[in-house]
């Protein structure tokens, strides 16, 4: 075998402390000059350890590494955290569109997926019984995502090699330093189809047996719930025989591969070199089913109860301004009219009145008491007309389109309006 294991830890053997206190093994400070009173996670609270800690990391590195390179994992791994259920530290994270329509949630019955027209993220194909989940990621920088898993890799080093990852331990800490000099970076990573296959967290490093092999000599293997995650470990001083060189890199097979009941696993080669951020970028889940089963669900089943019977109002306002006689709401207010209610729901959770008005438009409305009041009124061809009444003071706005909704005077005339409803309850 071309490497042999040289360290590994798994999360089902409880808490474990790696490094001694008062010298970081990232920026080589010293206590008193850094503090080490931060508990820092050897591999991020992210993928769910909770288990694993470094003594060796300064609370100036723990910050710089959670607030830099983490985030830009946990933004590449986005959803995806939710479809596979890897807790963090508020426990599995939901899913929210951008424009927070549809999302999915973890519960104890399961995971729930809310699916609304326009914004929808599940696409069921009833010919060949399978569900796909499109899942967008936030901007991240890939080469953030390297650095994090290098980061987990030196976290994870024995104290013999360190030196030998010196060099790689400098660019780690430095910003400024973009490339690396030897290979361009990358990751192979590996989907695990099924139900969470593995329940606990392992990683491990790999170091080359002989240094006549054309190979990286550090191997840096990490596996959470569906996904296992493999780079090369940049050292250059022990891998000069490969620079000017394309490197040859074996994928480690996973643990459950051959013996999975839900089918193969599936792996790619993912470019990591790009510095800059990376937009608008998704992933698909696909998923077989064997039959679809009818089921009445209230939109208080899946959301909050105030929420939900705004929706169900909307949903009705068709209904009602036929029975009231009054203009056919339109395509474009009802649509336009549901993207900001969820929007307004997440500004302020309370009850929104939601109503047909005679001339076809949709009325969002939410009351604080005697003449205090903001409504929104959708009209059929998109446009929209705030009024906002406060007493005596009395304003309005009007949109040529509801794209920007909630604005600063919508935010505005709400806080107003909930300050003077809280005002007259702790009267």
């Amino acid at each position: 075998m071309t490497y042999s294991l040289i360290k590994s830890v798994n999360t089902v053997s409880g808490k474990i402390a790696l490094g001694q206190s008062g010298f970081c093994r990232y920026c080589h400070k010293e206590s008193p000059e850094v503090s080490f009173s931060r508990e820092a996670h050897a591999i991020p609270h992210l993928l769910g350890n909770n288990e694993i800690f470094s003594h060796d990391e300064c609370n100036s590195c723990n910050e710089f590494f959670g607030n830099g390179y983490d985030d830009d994992l946990s933004k590449y791994l986005g959803g995806m955290r939710t479809f596979s259920q890897i807790p963090g530290k508020q426990g599995v994270p939901s899913y929210k569109t951008k424009q927070k329509l549809s999302r999915i949630d973890v519960e104890e019955d399961g995971v729930k997926m809310v699916s609304t027209y326009g914004d929808e993220i599940v696409h069921i194909n009833e010919k060949s019984n399978t569900v796909e989940i499109e899942i967008q990621k936030q901007p991240y920088s890939p080469l953030g995502v390297y650095k994090s898993l290098v980061k987990m890799a030196i976290a994870l080093a024995p104290q013999d090699i360190l030196p030998q990852l010196d060099l790689t331990r400098q660019w780690l800490i430095r910003n400024d330093i973009d490339k690396y000099p030897y290979f361009r970076p990358f990751m192979i990573q590996t989907f695990i189809p099924g139900p969470a296959p593995m329940e606990n967290t392992l990683f491990a490093m790999l170091l080359k047996r002989s240094k006549e092999v054309d190979m990286p000599s550090l191997v840096f293997w990490l596996s959470v719930s569906n996904y296992c995650f493999q780079i090369p470990v940049p050292c250059p001083e022990l891998d000069q025989n490969l620079f000017g060189h394309e490197i040859k890199f074996p994928r480690i097979p996973h643990i459950l591969e051959g013996k999975n009941p839900y089918g193969p696993s599936m792996f790619q080669k993912v470019d990591l070199f790009q510095k800059e951020k990376v937009y608008n970028q998704s992933e698909t889940v696909a998923m077989h089913y064997d039959k679809i089963i009818p089921r009445n669900t209230t939109l208080d089943e899946v959301m909050d109860p105030d929420l939900g019977a705004a929706l169900k109002d909307l949903q009705d306002a068709r209904l009602e301004a036929e029975e009231e006689g009054f203009s056919r709401p339109s395509d474009e207010a009802l649509k336009n009219a549901e993207q900001v209610l969820c929007r307004l729901y997440d500004t302020w959770a309370c009850r929104y009145e939601v109503y047909p008005m005679p001339d076809g438009e949709i009325a969002i409305h939410v009351r604080g008491g005697p003449r205090k009041s903001v409504a929104l009124l959708f009209e059929p061809e998109g446009q929209v007309l705030c009024l906002v009444s406060l007493g005596a003071k009395w304003r309005r706005a009007r949109y040529s389109n509801s794209a920007t909704l909630p604005d600063a005077f919508v935010m505005e005339a709400l806080k107003e309006l909930r300050d003077a409803t809280e005002k007259q309850i702790a009267k």
